[in-house]
């Protein structure tokens, strides 16, 4: 799952046919407003897109995902995801990452992170240089000693600081992703976890209280009746004599077809099994009729073999109305 990278240099117009992001009205305006820096904005919405683009709410997410959808570097794509966890407008469950849908969560007070504001302290003025001969001296090891002029802001020692700003939230991070909790990491906010996702079967029998087995054929839901799936266990034990193998089929898929052969061809399941036993019975249907959706494809002629069998033993009237007589015959 990657997002598609724009090259601005050619020709290119967004269309519907090529996919979709459906995404709520009240998130798109508080992305709008948020007061995000051009950064930030990148990588939530490369969240955004790797996760409802693709119909989920979180997702894991690699870092060179986001670094290839934006063009930021990995290390820097590190940094603004933790911002965006600060703020509380991304969240990890599981280590699986998302927006957090929890709009009034969001941390929009300030620019600075929560990390640097523990870094600087609730008391700025414990960070003020001593005052020496009208002048500030500099004393922490982590700057350069040098004077600077009253008033005047303090140059960071080049290189790596020891105690980064961000030393504490990278172990959180690490820490979450490494041994999951459950609960998603936002450092501001004590959230619930989110509900437990319905099955697939629930969602159908939503829809179709009926439904007692249910599968997914590509994008659409496929299910069956009871009666759709004691009729496909019975063609599969059937099946399984034929070709000596105990592998087990897709019974939803097996009863969605059955149902589709009660409800849109109008058969009835004593029809269904009685042309079944008859295929299952021959010697040359028998290897040919191993599914309901064959034994649906090839109705009209097994049918007509059917019927033809049946009324071999007595005379066969040829005349017009005995064979309207026997192509009005359901009774099988």
């Amino acid at each position: 799952m990657t997002a598609q990278v724009v090259d601005f240099n050619q020709e290119h117009r967004a269309s519907m046919k090529n996919g979709f992001t459906q995404l709520a009205n009240d998130l798109l305006d508080a992305i709008s407003s948020a007061p995000l820096t051009g950064r930030e904005l990148q990588i939530l919405m490369a969240v955004v897109r790797l996760t409802y683009g693709w119909k989920e709410s979180h997702r894991r997410i690699a870092y060179r995902e986001l670094s290839s959808a934006t063009g930021i570097h990995e290390k820097n794509v590190g940094k603004v995801v933790r911002g965006l966890i600060d703020k509380c407008i991304l969240e990890l469950f599981d280590g699986a990452l998302g927006i957090n849908k929890t709009i009034s969560d969001w941390d929009l007070s300030a620019r600075k992170s929560a990390a640097d504001k523990r870094f600087l302290g609730a008391n700025k003025e414990s960070y003020k240089t001593p005052l020496v001969n009208n002048e500030r001296v500099l004393q922490d090891s982590t700057m350069e000693s040098y004077k600077t002029p009253l008033g005047s802001h303090t140059r960071p020692q080049k290189g790596v600081i020891e105690d980064s700003p961000y030393k504490y939230i990278n172990k959180t991070l690490n820490k979450s992703l490494n041994k999951p909790t459950g609960k998603p990491v936002c450092p501001s906010a004590e959230r619930t976890p989110t509900t437990e996702k319905k099955s697939l079967l629930d969602r159908v029998q939503e829809k179709h209280p009926a439904a007692v087995v249910a599968s997914r054929s590509g994008k659409a839901a496929i299910w069956g009746e009871q009666i759709d799936e004691q009729l496909a266990n019975l063609i599969a034990e059937a099946v399984a004599v034929v070709t000596l193998d105990d592998k087990r089929p897709n019974i939803a898929m097996w009863a969605n077809e059955i149902r589709l052969m009660r409800t849109a061809d109008e058969r009835t399941p004593e029809q269904i099994a009685a042309l079944f036993r008859f295929a299952n019975s021959d010697d040359f249907w028998r290897s040919n009729i191993l599914s309901p959706q064959k034994l649906r494809a090839k109705w009209g002629v097994l049918a007509a073999k059917f019927n033809e069998r049946r009324h071999t033993s007595n005379k066969l009237d040829t005349t017009a109305a005995g064979t309207v007589q026997r192509l009005n015959d359901t009774s099988w």
